[in-house]
């Protein structure tokens, strides 16, 4: 997208509006909530000495029931998604594009885990969702090339050949000499980096305009950074960012304008060193995916316009079709981008609660363990008593000169108003204090009362889970794919889980899309390995007796048993279904092609069976009667090699 300077004028100028309005609608109504939130969540004591003034002086102890809830529910979430079978697929569209779909599957998952510690990623998404309802991920594609320059002399066949090369650039060529070769310098561009990235943003650096109910929706969606001056002229040597831009932008030297959300959390961000390196001034930088009606036609157009200290760094189409942002939020609003009720919304009144009475309990403790004395300061020498010397000087009796105050115990509602908060904890979350062997005073011995009470608690964490799966992670996952589709330019080879893949462009290629499985990751794995042995143990014989099954629904039930148990190298053990049937294929071959009396060049004769494998049913192996010689057979002597041989065929 090129652009006149009278429509860059007119796109900074839409930006710059834009950017204001977004940051005053977020300063007013969204870091409001997202304070009140974070508070909530660290059970700050800076936070519930405001709350709680005079209980604060006795004791500042804290409850962390909101903290305590996001760790319950993060690790099944994380679990769902990168433990056994993932809930979200790729399928292809079409019959032809299966096996595709599951190649781009590896892909990302190659991609993901091992290219950007996904899981690590994951994990700070899903607390950022769980404490703030709103968890925001990043996904942009990166492609990084060498360059190097070089001088030779070629001869004018090699030259024509360079030059339909496009990653190579003839830089000059001299005059041919006189037999005809030329000294031409060019570059060579190699491409070292070409794969997607996935970061996390803070929900506080996401600006969008009001009135949207989701971010994909929004006109305007824009990521506020803090960068270096050294980054932006590196941007603009790649040819990323206008030169003459960059330089009047640093040159206005706006200070980053930190919100007070990030102040509370890092005071140092503050800081500024007045002697700083030049080239590490920080800027403020806002990243705009934005719709605008450049050409002013009447249509708006996807553009991407990236602003700093009030200069328009570049502008350029979004050739992608949405926005790179993913949000996560485990009660998401239809209406609203962030919700105003929420999980510390709920969880923060009984956490309020039980921090008050925590406090008046330890402080009624405090007193009774070291309770109040009353003194006559006329009969004591009060310097013994404060100083807390061994000896205290008392004019007559001691009993009439202090006396100590009674015990005051708590009150007798107290323990069972606890409990009470707890009871709403639980109903209102889902969450149960049965959990799996953690409890050592549990109240139901049975083993079936504690598989419906954990079931009935996850039935929660199913619904929080498949909204992320249909919501932010699906999202994701589809634009990996079109990124993937877009950018990969040559065929590849990934190792993932031992296991060597090669995927080349025709992989990716075709319609493929996402398919969301919410029974896999949440229940118990032990209850789906218990019920696949009873389908290998039962019901698959009976199906194999009726031709309904085969050995591929064997090997998929026994491979998922292996994967449900841990052992992830499952190759090791059971083959994929796809070696089983080209395993199936070579053997019917080699039978078709040894009943007709020859075999293909090259194939070793192994009386119609794999290499190395079994014989066909009524066959010895190596084709060979008893006592005969070769196959296993071989080298036995007469007698031995006739019983093995009518063991064969009664095997048969």
């Amino acid at each position: 997208m090129k652009l006149s300077k009278k429509q860059r004028a007119r796109v900074l100028n839409i930006a710059l509006a834009d950017i204001q309005r977004a940051d005053d609608f977020f300063t007013e109504k969204v870091e409001p909530i997202l304070k009140e939130r974070q508070n909530i969540y660290t059970a700050s004591k800076d936070y519930y000495e405001q709350k709680f003034p005079r209980l604060s002086e006795q004791t500042d102890i804290v409850s962390y029931d909101m903290w305590s809830t996001v760790q319950w529910a993060k690790a099944p979430i994380l679990s769902a998604f990168f433990g056994g079978d993932e809930i979200v697929n790729i399928v292809g569209r079409e019959a032809e594009d299966a096996d595709r779909g599951s190649k781009m599957k590896k892909l990302i998952e190659f991609q993901l885990l091992k290219l950007n510690s996904g899981f690590v990623k994951f994990g700070q998404w899903v607390d950022d969702a769980m404490a703030l309802e709103i968890g925001v991920i990043k996904a942009w594609w990166n492609r990084e090339t060498d360059v190097q320059e070089h001088t030779e002399l070629l001869p004018p066949y090699r030259l024509e050949e360079m030059t339909a090369d496009p990653n190579i650039e003839i830089v000059s060529v001299s005059d041919p000499d006189e037999f005809g070769d030329v000294v031409a310098k060019y570059t060579v561009s190699t491409v070292t980096v070409n794969q997607p990235v996935v970061e996390l943003v803070r929900p506080t650096d996401i600006r969008w305009t009001p009135g949207a109910r989701t971010l994909e929706e929004a006109n305007f969606v824009a990521q506020r950074k803090v960068v270096t001056a050294d980054h932006l002229r590196r941007k603009a040597n790649q040819g990323i960012y206008d030169k003459k831009a960059v330089t009047a932008a640093i040159e206005a030297g706006e200070d980053p304008d930190y919100v007070d959300f990030d102040i509370d959390i890092n005071p140092e961000l503050e800081d500024k060193d007045d002697n700083e390196e030049a080239a590490r001034r920080r800027l403020q930088l806002y990243e705009c995916y934005t719709k605008i009606d450049v050409d002013e036609d009447g249509l708006l157009e996807d553009v991407i316009v990236t602003v700093c200290g009030g200069q328009l760094l570049r502008a350029v189409e979004n050739s992608n079709g949405r926005i790179p942002f993913f949000m996560l939020s485990p009660n998401k609003d239809p209406y609203k981008v962030v919700p105003d009720l929420g999980f510390p919304e709920v969880i923060g009144e009984l956490q309020h609660l039980k921090t008050a009475m925590l406090r008046q309990v330890v402080v009624n403790l405090a007193l009774n363990n070291q309770p109040r004395n009353y003194v006559d300061d006329v009969k004591v020498n009060m310097d013994d008593l404060i100083e807390d010397r061994q000896y205290i000087r008392v004019h007559g009796n001691p009993n009439q000169a202090i006396y100590t105050q009674a015990i005051q115990p708590i009150a007798a509602w107290t323990m069972p108003f606890f409990e009470y908060i707890e009871t709403l904890l639980e109903q209102w979350t889902g969450r149960t204090r049965y959990n799996q062997g953690l409890d050592a005073k549990s109240l139901n011995k049975t083993a079936s009362g504690m598989s419906m009470i954990m079931k009935a608690s996850t039935q929660r964490l199913g619904q929080i889970i498949r909204q992320f799966a249909e919501t932010g992670v699906g999202e994701l996952y589809r634009y990996l794919i079109k990124l993937n589709q877009k950018y990969i330019t040559q065929d590849q080879v990934i190792r993932l889980m031992n296991e060597e893949i090669e995927i080349s462009l025709d992989d990716l290629s075709g319609k493929l899309d996402i398919d969301v499985n919410i029974d896999i990751g949440i229940g118990e794995k032990q209850q789906t390995i218990q019920n696949l042995q009873l389908f290998l143990g039962m019901l698959f014989p009976q199906g194999q007796a009726m031709g309904i099954l085969t050995p591929k629904e064997w090997i998929m039930a026994a491979r998922k048993i292996l994967m449900e148990s841990g052992i992830r190298n499952i190759n090791d053990y059971v083959p994929d279904p796809q070696q089983y049937e080209q395993r199936q294929q070579q053997q019917q071959m080699q039978q078709m092609m040894g009943g007709m009396g020859g075999m293909p060049p090259g194939m070793p004769p192994q009386g119609g069976g794999m290499p190395g494998g079994p014989a066909p049913r009524g066959e010895v192996q190596g084709g060979n009667p008893a006592g005969q010689g070769g196959g296993i057979l071989k080298g036995l002597p007469p007698e031995l090699a006739g019983i093995a041989s009518g063991k064969f065929a009664q095997g048969a």
